[in-house]
């Protein structure tokens, strides 16, 4: 517990560190509660996420300063990995949060997309609500594409009483909807609930800008 102790006093600078993030990181993987996200928790897992809680707290408390850094980005990604699973699912809420800033960083990008790897359903969805405020302007840049890609091919409820989340972003059928589709084709009405102006409109901003 005294080495538990004296690493939390510098727990947020050693996640940004060249070398302290893999003393860190060691310390999750012996520690570990699961190897991948979507795992269950092994026996005995309450005790050892004692032992990391600490990090959970570092990262959770300066989520956007560790998640844009490029070494406190691998550390909060193991630990989306090893936690336990409350331990995940606390931090994906904190990561959702910030999801605004993280989703368009070259290294935030990664950590929206390993909450998707928890296949989590009420997390996934809330990502998707913030993604479909601006899905034509992700789509068209270079890191938050690369999350919106991931969550087209995250696993979903794809049963009769569920809908895939981009039927729904297509349809409009989120609470917000796409600024430029309200911009150009206005809120709830006849013409934004066309799916074919829809459609045709997505497609042709995503292939000329």
């Amino acid at each position: 517990m005294r080495v538990i102790s004296a690493l939390n006093q510098e727990a947020v600078q050693l996640t940004m560190n060249m070398h302290g993030n893999h003393v860190i990181q060691a310390f999750l993987m012996i520690f570990k509660a699961s190897n991948h996200p979507a795992d269950k928790d092994y026996s005995g897992s309450d005790q050892t996420g004692l032992y990391t809680q600490f990090i959970f707290n570092a990262c959770m408390q300066n989520c956007i300063e560790i998640g844009m850094h490029k070494h406190g980005c691998c550390v909060m990604q193991r630990c989306l990995e090893k936690g336990t699973r409350s331990q995940k699912l606390e931090l994906a809420n904190h990561i959702i949060q910030h999801m605004d800033y993280l989703i368009e960083d070259p290294y935030g990008n990664y950590l929206v997309q390993n909450v998707l790897k928890l296949e989590d359903e009420d997390k996934n969805e809330q990502i998707f609500k913030q993604i479909a405020k601006d899905f034509i302007r992700l789509s068209q840049l270079k890191f938050s594409s690369n999350v919106i890609e991931k969550c087209l091919n995250s696993k979903v409820n794809t049963g009769a009483e569920k809908e895939q989340h981009i039927d729904k972003i297509f349809k409009g059928t989120f609470p917000q909807d796409d600024k430029q589709i309200v911009q150009e084709l206005g809120f709830n009405t006849k013409k934004s609930k066309n799916l074919k102006a829809r459609v045709h409109f997505i497609v042709q901003s995503l292939i000329y800008n």
